[in-house]
């Protein structure tokens, strides 16, 4: 990166990103950083095509137990060019500083083992939205890359199958880290681990992409949510691929 430029931001969105009133997809991670970080506006927008309610097609709604087949089809199909923007070359990210935020992640693609990738994790242990693969859970830590850490926070936004998961929740300041603990049940003798919240905040996300997009050392910043982190990883995949369709090693 030339010490002149300033590096790329992209901003990846979720399901159900369908808006009646703007009649098109919308891009809700980027719009939330235009307004709030308008010196910094995203190179890329994306935003999934799939969702769940009456707007979306059969093929493109995403429910029932094949729904990360889609969710995965989609990501895939949006690396190699299908929407908005031309398809990520294989090794674009080869030899770069990419820092990668990810929100709420609604994935099983693990991110490349590769130097220069950093990945930072915020996650909701009470999120309510089923991961791709229904009620599995992940264990996010293998999904972080260079100084990166998970970040167990709580997020009061979202009701019913979306508590928890509301993208804005994760970017309000002095969020209040969780921590899984053993617990006593009421009513019984033995006590189970649970999730419960501790006294320490977790970092401003706000500040570290303001940090992040400062620094020109980077070259790209990409900040995601849901099947937002989905497409991202996926387009990451892509970009520390070669030309010859090798990779690096995915940590999976």
């Amino acid at each position: 990166m030339s010490a002149s430029a300033t590096p790329q931001c992209w901003t990846f969105s979720g399901i159900n990103s369908w808006s009646e009133k703007e009649r098109d997809y919308i891009d809700y991670v980027g719009a939330y950083m235009l307004k709030h970080l308008p010196e910094h506006p995203p190179t890329r927008r994306y935003a999934s095509r799939l969702g769940t309610g009456r707007h979306y097609p059969r093929e493109r709604k995403v429910l029932g137990p094949n729904a990360h087949r889609k969710l995965n089809r989609e990501a895939r199909a949006v690396a190699r060019g299908e929407g908005a923007y031309p398809a990520i070359a294989p090794g674009l990210f080869h030899g770069k500083i990419v820092k990668v935020m990810l929100v709420a992640p609604k994935t099983n693609t693990a991110p490349p083992k590769t130097g220069g990738l950093h990945v930072e994790i915020y996650w909701a242990p009470f999120d309510s939205v089923p991961n791709q693969r229904l009620f599995r859970s992940r264990q996010w830590s293998r999904y972080t890359r260079g100084e990166g850490r998970v970040w167990p926070v709580s997020n009061p936004e979202g009701r019913g199958l979306t508590r928890g998961h509301g993208f804005e929740g994760f970017m309000k300041p002095d969020r209040r880290i969780l921590k899984r603990a053993r617990r006593p049940q009421r009513g019984h003798k033995q006590s189970r681990m649970t999730w419960g919240p501790t006294t320490q905040r977790a970092p401003n996300a706000m500040d570290t992409l303001r940090s992040w997009l400062a620094d020109r050392r980077n070259d790209y910043v990409l900040l995601a949510h849901s099947q937002g982190t989905n497409i991202a990883l996926h387009i990451l995949r892509r970009g520390y691929s070669s030309s010859n369709g090798t990779r690096s090693n995915t940590g999976r």
